[in-house]
């Protein structure tokens, strides 16, 4: 019984993502934790999907959609791009996701707001950590 659960639950955390985005209607999905700030514009989070009235929490790459933010390459401009894109997370209460698609590294492609309606890619292009895309 146990061994099947757990078979269970593989299956629905490797299906599961990939069958609610492969659709083309957007998902809209809840941040639970964010787990690392890869740069500017991409973190990994823990996010609670609903499907079939069940809530399940995959792990998920987020691109951020609405703008550039510089690499780690650039330097201190990408070091500070970071360094705004993990207190923006860490201060938002209520991080949600938009996603609509993924991108060809496999990376969910999402409108990051928090619970005020605030965009993560206006943040960034306001304070100058991006430009818009």
């Amino acid at each position: 019984m146990t061994r099947r659960l757990v078979q269970l639950g593989l299956v629905l955390t490797i299906l599961v993502p990939g069958i609610v985005l492969a659709q083309k209607a957007c998902a809209t999905a809840r941040v639970t934790r964010i787990v690392r700030v890869v740069d500017g514009d991409t973190f990994d989070a823990e996010v609670a999907v609903r499907w079939l009235q069940i809530t399940l929490t995959v792990r998920e790459r987020v691109r951020v959609l609405g703008v550039d933010a510089w690499e780690l390459r650039d330097g201190e401009r990408g070091q500070s791009a970071r360094a705004f894109t993990a207190r923006w997370l860490a201060d938002a209460e209520g991080v949600s996701i938009r996603a609509c698609d993924r991108d060809s590294f496999g990376r969910v492609l999402a409108e990051v707001t928090n619970a005020r309606g605030e965009r993560l890619a206006e943040a960034l292009i306001t304070g100058g950590h991006g430009i818009r895309r």
